[in-house]
């Protein structure tokens, strides 16, 4: 979805949020891969946890459910990784469509860090326990009121990354997939619906952007794709009326005709025998 990034102004802006909050900041698309991040090293404790393979994949795992929920919710999203840790998901939204998330936590909100020895006694089995409780020391605290406030920063930086176009996506891209996804599915029982979630923007975003780079809607394509395959069939002569209407996604044999009429000026049965 994303086809530009500023990548200097990008990293600028994360180094200014770290200078700041002393946070470790990761800014990822839509399909969860990383746009920037800073400082590119995870702290002490993270680095450990993630040098053991299974435990990495936790930590994976808990960063993909965020985004489902951001995703989901529409919001930011704040949670516990599965050794305790505080993380936040912000969504980054263009026109009111999720392109991407920006990330920040790897901090604690206990002074005592009690929770996180908890959470690391249930996965002693894949990590040395004693060696990570002693780089719990590298793990930063940071009060409810403070993370919130960071937070609020947070999202007025996401809006400075859209409004200041340092990351942006591209509208005939966004056609492109359009047009690729009715292509395929035209001749079924085509939901523009089922269009939206699949490229998950909304009704009103398809149409208008589609309208805009093509110069014609989206069920006009759809319509012209149909009726070009039924102009096929007929000339094949194999099929009846109704098996074509059902061949090329018509709802039924008369919404075909009537269809058929209104683009060529006679209907299909006319023009199979003309052919």
């Amino acid at each position: 979805m994303i086809t530009y990034v500023d990548e200097k102004q990008l990293e600028d802006v994360l180094k200014q949020f770290y200078i700041v909050t002393g946070l470790k900041v990761t800014v990822f698309d839509d399909k969860h891969n990383v746009l920037a991040e800073y400082p590119k090293e995870h702290c002490a404790f993270c680095s450990y946890i993630n040098m053991v393979a299974a435990s990495k994949e936790l930590c994976e795992q808990s960063n993909w459910n965020a985004f489902d929920k951001c995703k989901k919710n529409r919001k930011t999203y704040i949670y516990k990784c599965h050794v305790g840790l505080v993380e936040v998901a912000v969504p980054l939204l263009k026109n009111d469509q999720i392109i991407g998330y920006y990330m920040f936590g790897q901090i604690t909100d206990s002074k005592n860090k009690d929770d996180i020895k908890k959470k690391l006694k249930q996965i002693s089995h894949i990590i040395d326990y004693d060696k990570a409780c002693e780089l719990l020391t590298s793990v930063n605290q940071h009060s409810l009121e403070k993370i919130k406030a960071e937070i609020k920063i947070v999202e007025v930086c996401c809006m400075y990354f859209i409004l200041g176009k340092m990351i942006n996506i591209k509208e005939d891209l966004l056609s492109n997939q359009i047009i690729e996804y009715i292509d395929e599915h035209a001749l079924e029982k085509f939901s523009v619906k089922d269009l939206c979630n699949y490229l998950n923007f909304s009704r009103t975003q398809v149409y208008n952007i589609f309208k805009k780079t093509n110069k014609i809607g989206v069920m006009e394509y759809v319509r012209n794709i149909r009726l070009k395959k039924s102009i096929d069939l007929l000339k094949d002569g194999s099929y009846s009326i109704k098996e074509i209407a059902y061949m090329t996604g018509f709802n039924d044999s008369n919404h075909f005709i009537k269809t058929f009429k209104s683009k060529y000026g006679c209907s299909p049965k006319k023009y199979q025998k003309a052919n």
